[in-house]
This record gives structure tokens, sequence and C-alpha cells, in this order.
């Protein structure tokens, strides 16, 4: 009976991460953002903009140096926002227009 349950622990959290629909590359960014991320705020979101999502992953909010860079769903870098004055906004897409959808991960 405790395999079972320990089966069905391990089905749920594996269910969970795959229901978010995320890339793959995106988990692996994620995954590498969680253990080199500096700031204490911290955080990757979601967004929606013309049918795409797009993932931000930021820590410009803790300093004025620091940078946030937004991926599409086949993890091309399509934004750099922030960092030193003056400050950098390097984007292919309109990020002002985008819908946020959710947050996938915070420190």
């Amino acid at each position: 009976m405790q395999l079972s349950h320990y089966i069905s622990i391990a089905a749920i959290l594996l269910c969970s991460a795959c229901s978010r629909n995320t890339p793959h590359c995106i988990d692996s960014k994620i995954e590498d953002f969680k253990s080199t991320a500096a700031c204490d705020s911290a955080k990757v979101e979601k967004f929606k903009l013309d049918g795409n999502f797009y993932y931000a992953f930021e820590e410009e909010m803790c300093c004025c140096d620091m940078q946030s860079f937004w991926y599409d769903e086949d993890c091309n870098l399509v934004c750099t926002t922030g960092g030193i004055a003056p400050s950098v906004n390097e984007c292919d897409i309109d990020i002002a227009s985008a819908e946020f959808v959710e947050t996938l991960w915070e420190k």
C-alpha cells in the first residue's frame, strides 16, 4: 500500500508541472534562474500577446543595474529591459501590451 501511495504522489507532482503547459526549455531556464537569481524579488512571469506566450525572467526591480529577459515559447530572447543608465529596452515585441497570465516562480 505504501508503494502505491508514493507512486500517486509522484504522479500528482509530475502532472501539476505538466498542467502549466510550459515549454521544456522554459522549465530548464527557470531551474537555472532559481540558482542564479541575485534578487530577493526575482520572479518568472508568463504573458500572452497576439496569441503567443512570453516568459519574463525579472530581476530589474531590486537594483538599478539588473535586467529582465523575455523569451518566447521557443526560448528565443525577444526582449531585454532594465540595466545601467541609459536603461536598456531592446524588444522585438510590445511588452506594454502583453497580458499577464500567471507567476510561474518567485523567490
